[in-house]
């Protein structure tokens, strides 16, 4: 028995952290957020140590934004579908805001760090990314795919 609980706690560790897709690592970091465990949280957050100190605070910002919307219940979303091309990935996600009706579905961008799914700073922005890690194509093809994902379910397939 003792064997058995040991083997369930190795496996759990492991799967949060790493090997799990880009759509379980939203998931998991809105669950987080809402649990008020932003600590745990922002390690789901990809690490750019190169970054312009201007862009690194905006990036530490735009985060600090989703994390509170998560927890004070400001904000939640869905997580619809993904598309993953290298280390790099985009999650559609159907944002939901209390007392409004609309539809709103935005990209979530992340990359792999260290065998783990990292969200991106900006996590809708994924140009200063790009620059960083040299894959600019890379991600144009994610927010091509996004774009077309997106018009798809708004009913303006072209």
């Amino acid at each position: 028995m003792m064997f058995f609980r040991i083997i369930l706690v190795l496996g759990v560790s492991s799967i949060s952290a790493w090997g799990i897709s880009p759509k379980e690592t939203l998931i998991q970091f809105q669950e987080l957020c809402a649990a008020g465990r932003a600590g745990k949280a922002t390690k789901l957050v990809a690490e750019f140590p190169n970054l312009h100190p201007l862009v690194d605070k905006l990036a530490q910002e735009s985060i600090e934004r989703i994390v509170s919307g998560l927890k004070t219940g400001k904000f939640s979303y869905t997580t619809i579908t993904e598309k993953i091309d290298h280390d790099c990935a985009v999650v559609m996600i159907k944002e939901e805001r209390p007392g409004r009706d609309s539809e709103d579905y935005d990209p979530i961008y992340l990359v792999k760090q260290d065998n783990q799914w990292k969200i991106l700073p900006k996590p809708s922005n994924w140009k200063v990314a790009s620059e960083v890690m040299n894959n600019r194509q890379v991600f144009e093809g994610l927010a091509s795919w996004f774009d077309e994902q997106k018009a798809s379910i708004m009913g303006k397939d072209e």
